[in-house]
This record gives C-alpha cells, structure tokens and sequence, in this order.
C-alpha cells in the first residue's frame, strides 16, 4: 500500500517537473526565434553597423540621421517599425526584408523612405507608411529614390502607403510608390496605395515606378501581379505600373514585361498616359509585353499638341508590342481635342507592324465616347496606314466585340466569362463587398453558386479554374514552404485544361522572340488574333 508521504513526494516531483517546463520550454522557442545577425536597439547602434554585417532589429526604432556609408550587407526588420524623418540608407546595397517604416523623408533628390539610392538591392516584404518628397531632379520612391550605374533592384511582397511628391524645377525627375526610378528592375507581389504626384514639367509619376531603364546598357522591367491603387499624377508621362520604359542606347534584346498587373487608381498626365504603362523607348528588339493586365481607373491626359491614353499603355517608338489576354474598362478622358485615345500609339519613324494578340479589351468603347477610337495611331502622315480606327479594326475582323454592362462586372459575370476565355483563375473578385475585378487573390475566387436556379456568382473558397504558375520567388530566409496548388472539390465544375502552347517561356526567350518577327497590319489583320474589346452595353 502507498503511503501519504510517497504520494506526496511523487505529487511535488510532477509539479517541480511541470513547473520547469513552464520555464524552461518557452527559453528554447524564444531562442529558436531570435533571427541571424547581430541586434539593433536604438538608432546609436544602427549607425556603427559594419556596413557588410548582419543585423536585425530587436525593437522599434526612431531615426534622425541616414545610415552613411554604403551598405552591403542583410538587415531584417523582424517585424519592427522605423520611424524616420530621412531616408533610412543613403546608399542600400544589400538585402532587407520584414520591415515597416513610417514619417516623413523630405530631400533635394534622391528621396526614398528606406533608400535614397542603390547599385543594386534585394528587398522583401517591406511596407512604407512614411510620406516621401523630394524637391530636386532624380528619383522620389516609396522604397527606393534612384538607382545608380545600371544596377538591378528587386522587390518582393512590398507595399507603399505614404503618398509620394516629386516637384524639381529642371532637370528628369521620376516619382514611383516603390520606387522613383530604376535601370533594371523586377517587382512580384508589390501594391501602392499612395497617392503619386510629380509636379516637375519633365516628370514621370508611376504607381510602381516613375521610370525604368533610365540609364543606357542592359536594362529590362519585369513585373509580376503587382497592383496600384493610388491616385498617379504628372506633368508629363503617367500610368499604373511605370511611366517610362527604356532610353536611347539600351542594348538589345530589351524587355519590358508587365504581367498580371492591375490598375485601380485614377491616372492622369499630358503626353502619354497608360493605365498600365505611358511612353516605352524602341527599336525594333525593345519590346513592352503586356499579359493578363487590367485596368479599372480613369486614364486621362492630353495637350493642345496632342498626346496619347491608354488602358494598357499609351505609345512606343516602335509598333512591336504584345497586348494578350488583358482587360481594361476604365473610361478614357481626353483632356485636349487632339488627345488619341487608343489600344497604343506608334512611332513616326518606324514603319508600323502590328504583334499585338488576344488582348481582352473594353467597356466604354468608341460607340459611348467614352473609351477606345483607335486600335493603333501614327503621328506622321507618312505611316498613316498605321493609323486604324477600332472600327476599321472590327470591320476587318481583327478586332472583336464583347459586351458586359456595369451590373455584369459586378456582380462576376464578367470575371468567370474572362477566366473561362483565358483557361486560368487569373481575375478574382470580392463579390461580397461591391469589388471590380482584380488580380488579387484576396479579393476571393469566384464561383457558379449551384444552390440557385438562376445565373449567380458567389466567392468560393476554390478555384473553378487552374492556378497559373506566375513564378513569384520565396524569400529564402522565410521557414514557411510555398502552398500546394488548390483544386476543386466535388461541388464546382471543373474545366478543361488549357491546350499547350509552344509561347517562349523564359525571359531570355521572350527577349530574342521579338526579333524578326514583326509583321505589317496590312498583311496581318486577317489572320492575326488581334485585341478582344469588351464594350458596356447600351442600356
């Protein structure tokens, strides 16, 4: 039999055991925790940083001075905030990830709330609050000012709150809610917020970036989802994703690449204005490719001289572009009589080929004056074959005419309708809330709702759809494994998968395609799939 006292004793050991757990356990996990690197408590110790080092931030920190020398190595926010009144890093050239930064950057050129400049940087997942202006010529950004000697500058998962001013009397002068500009750059997953203004006469403002190859040598774009949702305006070249595209002197193949990319926000500028991209520099082997875009907000611009807008981008020097599978019902508003509204303005000096193919197009279309009247437009006479009104371009088959009213957009219609067209989940949509169509997955798949008799779309927790494999990277830092692709359940229709293709995949590819491959309008129109227009019904 057992005694008292031996029931006692085993009744203390479970709770002397019990009670080191309680202690010692959440030391290991905390341990496992603490990231890489050396920790930054105060502004005092970010400034001694060694400048190739690895830090983290072990809390919030206030910054009134910018970190001097130039930086090469890894900091990791940790989750933790910077409040700032200059740009965090004078020159960024290292890695920083997990971080949010708040106040207000003010500076005579190169402004951006983490980094005035770089020669090349990696940043992920870091958000700015912090307004942003910069009273000279160069770049103002949400993240990044300018970069510097043809550098590549990624992006991952950021997003810009803070509204971003550019307003230099002379001189180039970029604004962009990531970054103001850029020689290389490739941006996954980034959204801006902020409202965009360059009030310099020879400005860029873009949502993403103000300009993108700014500097002659081997200088590419290459955007992948990444939405705008600011306000963009200048006093030139305006659009969602990036106002300026590529310089004289770049080498060739050249490529511009915008895909999934999504423009909410109201876009206004003077010469070329785009809903995703505004001007794009060219010779016959520089290339924007536009593929599954949309754009929702107002795009308007115009001079008594003239000038271009857009849905998708508003002129190039060349006529080689690649418009496929995109969607654009924003209204189109003409801010001079000599404003050409069109899918994109070519240049004068280059003998017009039409390339585009497959793009999905409007809803306030040519017949309600409110959107597209030119399927493609040359300024000199002497290309004017090059000059095709979107209703010369139906009357010869190469452009199509689909209709969606406003209740349609809705209310998922017109989103099912693009997705089935394209054979991916590319669009989605918050039902539940009044949503336009976008290419955020949190906005909500959409799904026929097979409870009711009648034509209704309802936000399913599945795609009816395949996922396309958009290539966005994983920050290798971060533990969490990339998701399995989700499938359909047994509830929703499935769909076929969509016929292969032999399309370039890589970027390298895609560059080298684009050379001698262009064909003349004339001899294409009537076998080329050309831009699938979506018009608002006539109520």
């Amino acid at each position: 039999m057992k005694t008292g006292k031996s029931v006692f004793s085993r009744i203390l050991r479970a709770a002397v055991i019990a009670a080191a757990a309680f202690i010692i356990l959440p030391l290991f996990a905390s341990a496992e925790s603490v990231p890489s690197g050396k920790p930054v408590t105060n502004e005092a110790e970010f400034l001694a940083m060694d400048r190739a080092g690895e830090y983290y931030l072990a809390n919030d920190i206030e910054l009134t001075k910018s970190y001097s020398s130039t930086f090469t190595g890894t900091l990791n926010g940790n989750g933790k905030t910077i409040t700032t009144s200059v740009s965090v890093f004078k020159i960024f050239d290292g890695t920083v990830r997990d971080l949010t930064i708040t106040g207000t950057v003010k500076a005579a050129s190169h402004a951006g709330a983490f980094a005035a400049s770089t020669n090349g940087m990696t940043a992920w997942n870091v958000t700015n609050r912090a307004t942003v202006s910069c009273s000279g010529a160069a770049g103002a950004g949400g993240i990044l000012g300018s970069s510097r000697n043809n550098a590549k500058s990624i992006f991952v998962g950021c997003i810009n709150y803070g509204d971003v001013t550019a307003s230099a009397k002379s001189g180039a002068s970029y604004a962009g809610g990531i970054a103001g500009c850029s020689d290389t750059v490739e941006m996954y997953d980034c959204v801006n917020y902020g409202k965009i203004t360059n009030a310099s006469n020879a400005g860029q403002a873009g949502g993403m970036c103000g300009a993108a190859g700014v500097s002659a040598g081997e200088n590419d774009a290459y955007l992948v989802r990444c939405s705008n949702f600011g306000d963009v305006s200048s006093k030139d070249n305006a659009a969602g994703m990036i106002a300026k595209v590529g310089i004289s002197g770049n080498v060739a193949p050249r490529l511009f690449t915008f895909i999934c990319c999504e423009n909410a926000g109201k876009i206004s500028g003077v010469k070329y204005v785009g809903g995703i991209a505004g001007y794009g520099y060219g010779t016959f082997c520089e290339r924007i490719d536009l593929k599954w875009c949309i754009n929702t907000g107002t795009v308007s611009g115009g001079t008594s001289d003239g000038g271009f807008v857009s849905q998708f981008f508003a002129y190039c020097n060349n006529a080689y572009p690649i418009v496929t599978g995109c969607f654009g019902c924003g209204e189109l508003k003409q801010s001079a009589p000599t404003v050409y509204r069109c899918l994109f303005g070519v240049s004068s000096a280059t003998a017009s080929s039409a390339t585009a193919s497959s793009a999905i197009g409007y809803r306030g279309n040519y017949l309600n004056g409110k959107g597209t009247d030119w399927f493609t437009y040359a300024l000199d006479s002497a290309n004017s074959v090059n000059r095709v009104s979107i209703r010369k371009a139906v009357e010869l088959g190469a452009v199509e005419i689909l209709e969606f009213t406003d209740e349609e957009l809705k209310n998922g219609t017109a989103t099912m309708f693009l997705n089935r067209a394209l054979g991916y989940n590319i669009f989605y949509q918050d039902l539940a809330n009044g949503g336009m169509p976008s290419v955020r997955p949190e906005a909500g798949y959409v799904v026929y709702d097979l409870s009711v008799e009648e034509d209704k779309f309802i936000n399913g927790s599945e795609p009816r759809l395949p996922l396309p494999d958009l290539g966005i990277p994983v920050d290798p830092a971060s533990k969490q494994e990339e998701p399995e692709p989700e499938t359909t359940t047994g509830t929703v229709e499935t769909e076929p998968e969509p016929v292969a293709t032999d399309e370039a995949t890589t970027v390298e590819e895609k560059k080298n395609a684009g050379c001698g491959s262009a064909v003349s309008f004339a001899a294409a129109a009537a076998v080329l799939l050309f831009p699938v227009i979506l018009r608002k019904k006539d109520e």
